[in-house]
């Protein structure tokens, strides 16, 4: 059997650690439910996969079967687990009669094993109740690159990598981290401002005005304003939703590309909105990314084009 997770000294190790236990802490369950029967099983290797799109963990065992008779059942308190199977290994056939689920936990029969079974081979799908502590074990970073942008895009750094590579190679055999994110806001409103004519946005102010005013007098001039303005009048719901339609995550997403050996999972819009009522265009657009680490591969750099030239282009045809 594995030995217990080792108490790990000094403070640089300490988040790390932290993180390595939470992650552990199902693993910690199960294989001490084992430990109880090492005279009758030894585990011979354990891996872990770490999947964060879908909020799961997976825990794969190889057990080899001592001899003699193994008695008594093997019981797995462990309420997150979503799915476990066990096969045989490495024939790999299923033997679902020696596994049940009883309340809260799953129940390992070893009595109805098939009697010539020497190794077997058991996984867990559980969730992952603090996903929080991904934080403590990755280090992530997506920035503007200031040097490589240029009229036409704007290029931006995509980086991962696990923190205390060599702590966290004490505590795991095989880890895997599969859809790591990294965000990065991607500025638009250089695209917007320069290129919404100010009458247009005028319009669109004394639209909302008109919706809010009691005032006669304010009324009359508005309405005066408004029959001078032969360009926009009557014509400024249309543009905005012409706008809007430009920021949509679907629409905008197609004037990214994300590099290898990151790619791209979406993009929405951000929380802060340019201050013009009704327009509700985003000053950045949220752009998410994904990729994945493992401990033979614990650091990924990638990089995010947005052909912000284009977006200029679909802005300015909609004022032509």
């Amino acid at each position: 059997m594995n030995p217990p997770l080792p108490a790990l000294p000094g403070h640089a190790a300490l988040a790390a650690a932290t993180g390595a236990r939470q992650a552990l802490k199902v693993a910690e369950t199960i294989t001490k439910s084992l430990e109880a029967h090492k005279r009758n099983v030894e585990e011979k290797s354990r891996e872990r996969s770490l999947r964060f799109p879908e909020g799961n963990g997976e825990l794969s065992l190889a057990l080899e079967i001592k001899s003699g008779f193994w008695g008594g059942k093997v019981h797995f308190p462990v309420p997150s687990v979503v799915q476990a199977s066990v096969h045989s290994f490495p024939a790999f056939r299923a033997e679902d009669q020696a596994l049940s689920k009883s309340g809260g936990e799953y129940v390992l029969d070893p009595s109805k094993l098939s009697e010539d079974i020497t190794s077997l081979f058991l996984r867990f799908e559980y969730r992952l109740e603090e996903p929080r502590f991904l934080d403590s074990l990755v280090q992530r970073n997506g920035q503007l690159d200031p040097r490589s942008g240029n009229e036409k895009i704007d290029s931006y750094w995509l980086a991962a990598e696990l923190r205390h590579l060599s702590v966290l190679s004490k505590f795991f055999q095989k880890l895997e981290l599969r859809g790591l994110e990294c965000n990065v806001d991607v500025a638009v409103h250089q695209e917007v401002e320069p290129n919404v004519p100010n009458n247009f946005i005028r319009a669109v102010e004394r639209q909302a005005e008109f919706g809010i005013t009691r005032d006669r007098e304010k009324l009359l001039r508005l309405q005066r304003d408004q029959a001078r303005d032969v360009r926009f009048a009557g014509k400024t719901e249309g543009i905005v939703e012409r706008l809007r339609e430009v920021f949509l995550p679907s629409r905008f997403s197609k004037h990214l590309d994300v590099l290898d050996p990151f790619h791209l999972w979406e993009c929405r819009q951000g929380r802060q909105l340019f201050e013009i009522p009704f327009l509700q265009l985003p000053k950045a657009m949220t752009v998410i990314s994904r990729t994945d680490l493992t401990l033979s591969d614990p650091a990924k750099n990638g990089k995010l084009i947005y052909r912000k030239s284009e977006i200029q282009e679909e802005i300015e045809q909609i004022f032509t």
